[in-house]
């Protein structure tokens, strides 16, 4: 099985120089990504049940005082949520 591993790189060869050659020409067409973080969340308005719960990933949350606004704003992130009451509280 030894014997193949030279064999194979003697036929990617031609084709990893192809690969280099075109990466270059692409270099100078290269947008810059941004320095600053895109954040990345959604938003969505919900309206807690009477026990203070609300619905987030199919999960029941517990959110104290939220039954006392009609609606609440949810900031959902990858890892992590935000409340938002109407006032911004």
């Amino acid at each position: 099985m030894g014997n193949f591993k030279p064999l194979l790189l003697g036929i990617l060869s031609p084709l990893v120089t192809i690969i280099d050659v075109l990466y270059e020409e692409e270099q100078n067409h290269f947008i810059e990504l941004p320095e600053n973080d895109y954040p990345v969340f959604k938003e969505k308005w919900v309206r807690a049940n009477k026990y203070g719960e609300v619905m987030i990933d199919q999960v029941k949350v517990h959110i104290p005082k939220s039954y006392n606004f009609g609606q609440i704003r949810l900031v959902l992130y990858w890892d992590s949520f935000k409340v938002v009451s109407p006032n911004g509280e």
